[in-house]
């Protein structure tokens, strides 16, 4: 699977999909790629897998996305790691500080070749 195909899936599940950073509202994805190893065998390259980060930002408790890329990653048969952490974020319209979930996901995305 190529990145791009990778970043295809996200937007399946949001419209906010934005590659290493973002400056939208929430609820938006981040992703970005930050390992590549590759494999071989009999000194030829067989592919491999890229370790992506995926974060989701939401600040509603019971936004369905994240269980569908999870949903999604399991379907594609993209392995994952699954962490939630929150924080807590002024608002810049009002003054009052405002809980921003992030749901990352830490995936490897196969590739061949």
């Amino acid at each position: 699977m190529m990145l791009t195909e990778f970043e295809t899936l996200l937007k399946g599940v949001c419209v906010n999909v934005h590659h290493f950073e973002a400056d939208t509202p929430i609820p938006h994805v981040v992703w970005s790629e930050y390992r590549k190893k590759r494999r071989y065998a009999d000194n030829k390259p067989m592919g491999g897998y890229w370790r992506v980060q995926v974060d989701y930002y939401t600040a509603n408790q019971t936004d369905p996305a994240p269980e569908a890329l999870e949903s999604l990653l399991i379907v594609h048969e993209i392995p994952f790691n699954y962490s939630v952490s929150y924080d807590l974020k002024s608002d810049a319209e009002n003054g009052k500080r405002k809980r921003i979930i992030r749901h990352l996901f830490d995936c490897e995305v196969l590739f061949d070749g």
